[in-house]
């Protein structure tokens, strides 16, 4: 899809990533791309005149360009969509703890068979995590 885009130095990167989402100009359909010397953020609209030059003094190398972006794919997976049987669907876990890249479950008895599943299905739900850990028991003691 076309769009228009704040082409930056990857150096200015995160610095343009964090004003532009202040000022919600990113197109959040879009997936923001790279080359080997530039960031390419979508911009679902344009700032006014006097914002975007406010923008290019504060952020070196910035322009605004146009580019062909593949929209944001979504994640498909949810825990409600597991094949399971329909009694044990009420038995899936209503919180998760995150901790970092690392995602805690306390999964019932009931579900252990279904365990690794429910780890696979937490971690296509939420690209950032690295793990899904099973809570193994109750947390105690001083120091928790």
């Amino acid at each position: 899809m076309r769009s228009l885009c704040f082409r930056t130095p990857k150096q200015e990167a995160e610095k343009t990533l964090v004003l532009a989402k202040k000022l919600e100009l990113i197109n959040r359909n879009l997936e923001i791309q790279r080359d080997e010397e530039f960031i390419f953020i979508p911009l679902a609209k344009l700032p006014p005149a006097g914002e975007l030059e406010t923008l290019k003094q504060q952020l070196t190398g910035l322009e605004v360009s146009v580019r062909d972006f593949p929209e944001r794919k979504k994640p498909e997976a949810s825990l409600t969509k597991l094949e399971l049987p329909p009694h044990l669907l009420t038995k899936l876990p209503h919180a998760i703890d995150f901790i970092g890249d690392i995602a805690i479950v306390e999964v019932p008895a009931e579900l252990d068979p279904y365990k690794p599943i429910i780890g696979k299905t937490i971690l296509q739900m939420n690209r950032k995590l690295r793990t899904v850990l099973a809570k193994a028991g109750a947390v105690g003691g001083t120091y928790r």
